[in-house]
């Protein structure tokens, strides 16, 4: 029984987070007709800055959450007015071209940041709350 809590709750929370990523996606399509699909890239590399602030500062990757998320919230800002700001003057059809041409080129960008400075090596979160020493 613990196995299959364990089991659905991964699945909810993968689920939850692969709507979230969704949902970004729409939203920028449907309002400002930006195809950008680098949106996954981006959650993955603020989930690799909570795993280094948990290995080398010992912060709760949960905790952390609270200056992640505003700090990537930054960083996308930044990500739009340097790479996707200019894309407003250029008619539609181009504009969806432009923007995923930009958008593919991050995310052959971010996952090699991540490669580069994190390395690919497997491993794992234990914190003191969830019953395992790591």
């Amino acid at each position: 029984m613990l196995r299959f809590i364990q089991i659905f709750s991964y699945g909810l929370l993968n689920g939850a987070l692969y709507s979230l990523v969704a949902l970004g996606l729409s939203l920028v399509f449907g309002v400002m007709n930006y195809l950008v699909v680098a949106h996954g890239a981006l959650i993955m590399m603020a989930a690799y800055v909570t795993f280094w602030a948990f290995f080398y500062l010992r912060i709760d990757p949960f905790i952390f959450i609270v200056f992640v998320t505003p700090l990537f919230f930054v960083i996308g800002w930044v990500l739009f007015k340097v790479l996707f700001q200019s894309l407003m003057k250029f008619p539609e059809g181009e504009k969806i071209k432009n923007s995923l041409l930009i958008s593919f080129g991050l995310l052959l960008i971010f996952p090699n940041l991540a490669i580069l400075f994190w390395t690919a090596d497997e491993r794992a979160v234990a914190t003191s709350y969830t019953g395992k020493e790591g």
